[in-house]
């Protein structure tokens, strides 16, 4: 497989408290306690993994920190789109200061650029054109997919169903963390 997707050590956040007010003990709360409500985001340690190398630059304060539902769209949106006649997608880094991720499309290969953001952040001359195949890329989602879900059923089965519909829907790309 040239390509993986897994994620780690996943927790959320209660958004009806400013993160300047949250105290330390509420700014990373496990996801079990998701709910409709407080708790609607999950951040965690997400790995893109092509050919051995972990994808970097994807946390938002550090590694640990990525918008974990930013990303199940965005992954969603890119199977979508590269399996129409469109060659090209590109995915915001999601914040200020992240860089954009390009993909093309040739044949089954995608190549991924680091480049400079819309909102600021620049490129990597070290992550240019990396090839993985399509049907790794796919395979892996599919992996990715079933192991969140998983994750959220066992830890907070109430909020399986919206978590899986981020999966079948392509979403506001306005929507940030």
């Amino acid at each position: 497989m040239s390509i993986d997707i897994k994620f780690r050590e996943l927790w959320t956040y209660n958004i009806t408290i400013s993160p300047k007010e949250r105290k330390e003990s509420e700014k990373k709360m496990p996801i079990d306690y998701l709910s409709e409500k407080e708790y609607t985001h999950i951040h965690g340690e997400l790995q893109i993994i092509i050919n051995g190398r972990i994808v970097p630059r994807m946390g938002i304060d550090s590694p640990d920190d990525v918008c974990i539902g930013y990303w199940i769209e965005m992954l969603t949106n890119l199977v979508s789109v590269l399996k129409t006649e469109i060659q090209t997608y590109t995915v915001e880094g999601g914040d200020q200061g992240k860089p954009a991720y390009k993909f093309d499309k040739e044949g089954d290969n995608i190549y991924l650029s680091i480049v400079d953001s819309m909102l600021g952040g620049k490129g990597d001359p070290n992550w240019q054109r990396v090839q993985f195949s399509f049907t790794d890329f796919k395979a892996a989602f599919n992996r990715f997919k079933e192991n969140i879900l998983n994750e959220i059923g066992s830890k907070c089965p109430s909020m399986l169903e919206a978590w899986s519909n981020k999966f079948q829907t392509e979403r506001s790309k306005n929507r940030r963390c």
